[in-house]
């Protein structure tokens, strides 16, 4: 059987869209599944091979890697609305960077060529009001305990890459968004599909999101064994306003709720008395945070298939009509 690809996090949002797109292509290759639970039976079919994995504990993926010539990892511990761990920092450096790096070096052991590592945009900072868009090349400014281990396990990457000859790709994505999304983008989808007045109109700041499909797409093209290796920040290539966000996911449902100019100001005045929730929210719903995807773009020969505005509209129009409480803004 031909060497295959195993992916991390196969049953997750990413990653069944993933395996999808490579179990469906004129030549698939076999892919070894690798989830924290048993692989989802609408998977079943499409993997090779199916392991449950605990990234807190010392795995041994030895065995299957040996069977493939690329590894995708996907899984991660991610952020945690209510995080009740003693200790979050040790724990994301557990999931993140110590499992990231083991895993690494289990696969340059087996002969493993390529290692696709999902890091992001949170390496780089939170922010991009006042300065340039983010890149590839910008120096780390993680500033929670997810985005700390992210960035230590792209050290720890970078390191086994040099001792061993591994060909890592890096990739840092903004949100990630598409029907079947939850947490923060979900409840912001079930506002626009539900409520009659949305207060966004005023708002004019620029960020970047990436589309699941062309996640999965530009992760199928880093794969290629002649690709080039190096640390990439990725996005849809099309930053818009919360704005602009909000009028194509209403176009998408087929609404036209009533936009307030409610100025920007006034969102940062709520911000001030709000708690750290309330100011976290407030500041994703207005602050800036460009990606500039432009390197990846020419190294991989890559571009989205969609404008943002254009796959906001397609997510609508695919949502699944999960009632998510906007409570979860704030």
């Amino acid at each position: 059987m031909a060497r295959g690809i195993l992916i991390t996090g196969a049953t997750g949002f990413v990653g069944a869209r993933l395996v999808a797109r490579l179990t469906g292509r004129a030549s698939p290759l076999p892919i070894i599944g690798v989830a924290r639970v048993a692989a989802q039976r609408s998977l079943a079919g499409l993997l090779a091979g199916e392991r449950s994995v605990d990234l807190s504990e010392a795995f041994d993926l030895r065995k299957e890697l040996r069977s493939t010539f690329a590894v995708v990892h996907l899984a991660a511990r991610v952020h945690v609305m209510r995080d009740s761990a003693a200790d979050p920092d040790a724990e994301f450096r557990s999931a993140n960077a110590e499992a990231t790096a083991r895993l690494a070096r289990q696969a340059a052991e087996c002969g493993v060529r390529r290692f696709v590592f999902v890091s992001t945009i949170k390496v780089n900072g939170e922010s991009t009001r006042g300065r340039a868009p983010m890149t590839g090349r910008d120096r780390p400014d993680p500033q929670d305990a997810y985005a700390r281990s992210k960035a230590e396990g792209e050290r720890a990457l970078n390191e086994i890459a040099r001792e061993t000859g591994l060909d890592v790709v890096i990739l840092r994505p903004p949100l990630i968004y598409g029907a079947g999304a939850k947490a923060n983008f979900a409840a912001f989808v079930d506002l626009v599909a539900r409520a009659p007045v949305l207060p966004f109109g005023g708002l004019k700041n620029r960020r970047s999101f990436l589309h699941v499909d062309h996640l999965a797409n530009a992760i199928e093209a880093a794969l290629r064994p002649d690709a080039p290796v190096g640390t990439y920040t990725l996005s849809d290539g099309s930053p818009v306003s919360t704005s602009e966000m909000a009028r194509a996911l209403a176009d998408g449902f087929g609404r036209s709720p009533v936009s307030l100019r409610v100025p920007a100001w006034a969102f940062s005045l709520a911000a001030r008395v709000g708690g750290r929730k309330v100011r976290g929210a407030i500041d994703r719903l207005t602050g800036d945070l460009e990606v500039d995807s432009s390197e990846f773009c020419r190294d991989f020969d890559w571009a989205a298939p969609r404008t943002t505005i254009e796959a906001l509209r397609l997510t609508a129009r695919d949502w699944s009509g999960r009632s998510v409480s906007p409570e979860m803004l704030f």
